[in-house]
């Protein structure tokens, strides 16, 4: 193949790298879901913060009795909200989204970093999908 295919080829994969990008991030939603809900589950926003405010005396004393977490805000209690998780895709981007009837006021409550992830979870998913964006940038190449 000429040099100046391979030049086509790759002015044309930089055109369709953010599509491609985001098929290999649809084969992973599950997985990035679950990054979230842990990030959650530790306590922490997108942004790396903790969860603030903490839980109030009366929450405290409810999560207790049902042994749950309380020494940190995880925002579980029945699962619904977490359950509700799903991604939005953009043109060049994607973003975590719940329709759980919860989440606004969540949101409003705790901030918007609750959805997103945090840099330890964005590198796992990078490290998710790299191989499967390889494969599609690959297949690209020989087309």
């Amino acid at each position: 193949m000429p040099f100046s295919a391979h030049i086509q080829i790759l002015t044309d994969f930089e055109k369709e790298k953010d599509k491609l990008l985001l098929e290999a991030v649809r084969d992973f939603e599950k997985e990035i879901i679950l990054f979230n809900q842990e990030q959650l589950q530790d306590g922490e926003l997108s942004t790396g913060q903790d969860i603030t405010p903490p839980y109030r005396p009366f929450t405290i004393s409810v999560k207790k009795g049902k042994g749950q977490v309380y020494d940190r805000v995880t925002l579980l209690d029945t699962g619904d909200y977490y359950s509700k998780f799903f991604l939005v895709y953009f043109k060049d981007k994607f973003s975590i989204e719940s329709t759980d009837r919860k989440a606004l006021s969540l949101e409003l409550k705790y901030s918007i970093d609750i959805l997103g992830l945090n840099d330890k979870n964005l590198q796992g998913t990078i490290d998710l999908i790299k191989p499967n964006f390889i494969d599609r940038f690959r297949k690209a190449l020989n087309e």
